[in-house]
């Protein structure tokens, strides 16, 4: 029997603006509805209030990678692909993100 069955234990799939597009076509052959979250935005001064979080390092990171002094999944994602970063350095960023961003910004 397989682990997830689509049509009893999904109610919905979620996605988010970044790379919206690719999944918005995937998700349509899907046997249940796709939602869609605005996404999230943090600033970087955001980010700097919670040094104990995950760690100043982390904070480093997120400055050193933000574009206009933001990060958001596509910019973690554009930073992952580089292969110049941790990604479980890059995961903590988003850790940073998913908690203290702006679940309202639309980008």
């Amino acid at each position: 029997m397989p682990l997830c069955r689509r049509n009893l234990d999904v109610a919905a799939t979620a996605g988010t603006p970044n790379r919206a597009l690719l999944v918005e076509s995937l998700a349509r052959e899907l046997p249940c509805p796709v939602e869609w979250h605005p996404g999230f935005r943090l600033h970087v001064d955001t980010m700097a209030q919670h040094p104990d979080y995950r760690g100043p390092e982390y904070v480093e990171l997120g400055r050193t990678i933000a574009y206009d002094g933001y990060l958001t999944p596509g910019v973690i994602d554009d930073a992952l692909r580089t292969n110049r970063y941790d990604p479980q350095d890059l995961k903590k960023v988003w850790h940073y993100l998913a908690r203290f961003g702006d679940r309202s910004a639309i980008y």
